[in-house]
């Protein structure tokens, strides 16, 4: 997830004066937020009967994060498009609130 991220954010969010490893460290974190933030609107975005698949399933995709991913776009036409609304969306209010800071 933190590839997706690229380099832009760490410019956009003043990143890029930290040292090459926090910024690693930041990266991860951001994806593992915006991580979060798409599996639960993929959750949202489910039938009941494949929120029960997705719920016998859920064991083995605790060990494998991009079968989870995997799963979701087999069932979400438009799961793509959901993952990069997230981004879009964690960007921007990371960009504003780093505004109202300084």
């Amino acid at each position: 997830m933190a590839n997706i991220l690229g380099e832009n954010v760490v410019k956009m969010l003043g990143l890029d004066a930290l040292p090459e490893s926090e910024q690693q460290e930041a990266l991860i974190k951001i994806g593992e937020i915006i991580f979060q933030r798409v599996v639960m609107r993929g959750i949202e975005m489910l039938s009941e009967d494949e929120k029960m698949e997705l719920d016998e399933k859920a064991d083995d995709m605790k060990k494998d994060p991009a079968a989870l991913f995997e799963f979701f776009e087999s069932k979400i036409a438009n799961f793509k498009d959901v993952v990069k609304e997230e981004i879009e969306a964690f960007k921007n209010k990371s960009v504003d609130m780093t505004k109202n800071i300084g």
